[in-house]
């Protein structure tokens, strides 16, 4: 789940800079662990954030999500026309 969650959010353009979960089944001594990873997480989120950590890994992968929407909007402009004006003034369609 975190990695379906991970891959939709960085095709909406986010960068992805970790993730944490916890199977109930596992019991609580795993579950307080899980906390303890997710605190850890949630602090790295907070200083990327802060900070606008950049992530180069997947900056291929946002600039190759970045052109296949701009094509899928561009090729769908008379129903889209919200979105393919809104690309237009970003630069992102010629």
């Amino acid at each position: 789940m975190i990695a379906y969650l991970g891959n939709t959010l960085q095709v909406l353009g986010a960068d992805m800079c970790g993730g944490v979960g916890a199977v109930m089944a596992e019991g609580s001594e795993r579950f307080e662990q899980r906390i303890s990873e997710a605190e850890k997480t949630g602090e790295l989120l907070v200083h990327a954030i802060r900070n606008k950590t950049p992530y180069p890994e997947q900056e291929v992968f946002h600039a190759e999500m970045r052109k296949h929407m701009s094509a899928l909007v561009s090729a769908n402009r008379e129903t889209m026309q919200h979105e393919y004006e809104y690309l237009k003034n970003r630069g992102w369609i010629e």
